[in-house]
């Protein structure tokens, strides 16, 4: 018999993080401190800096930037994680300038872990033991948001505007 998810066993499936619509108003953060994407995201520091709105567009409650894997929170995001006790992010306050509806946006940072991600075939695996617990958590190779259980069903529920979730494409076993 192979591996197991764990949304076979009869539970909640863990979850991913993204945006509806890359069509909807970004910021642009154009300096992360030479670093990689993925290190800010998973807590870096950035230096202090004015991000920039696109002036016109859609404004959701997540918010693309033009970097793949950093998005922007903005208040009724940060409200509902907080609301709901939800582990596992940091949301670094950003001076936005450029669109007064987004303005109030803070980086989202995530502090969860879990091991690699493994790809036998096709297939892609992530080894359960790995994970540490929290609600939000990245993987050790690669900068997609995951959502827990629990974190899957409270941002499903809050129904955000541009916020994708979705069930992980990846196989907890």
């Amino acid at each position: 018999m192979g591996p197991m998810s764990i949304s076979s066993q009869g539970q909640e499936p863990f979850g991913e993080l993204g945006l509806r619509s890359h069509e909807w108003a970004r910021v642009r953060i154009s300096d992360i401190g030479g670093q990689s994407e993925y290190a800010v995201l998973a807590g870096a520091t950035v230096p202090d800096q004015v991000a920039v709105a696109d002036a016109r567009g859609r404004v959701g409650d997540l918010i693309g930037t033009y970097w793949a894997s950093l998005l922007i929170a903005g208040p009724r995001f940060i409200d509902v994680v907080t609301d709901a006790g939800l582990t596992g992010c940091v949301f670094v306050p950003l001076q936005i300038t450029g669109n007064p509806l987004i303005q109030d946006g803070a980086l989202l940072q995530v502090s969860g872990r879990c091991g690699p991600i493994e790809t036998p075939g096709l297939d892609q695996l992530i080894q359960l033991d790995t994970w540490d617990g929290k609600d939000f958590f990245i993987a050790e190779n690669n900068g997609r948001v995951r959502l827990s259980p629990r974190a899957l069903t409270v941002l499903r529920k809050a129904r955000l505007r541009n916020v994708l979730v979705e069930p992980a494409r990846v196989e907890f076993i």
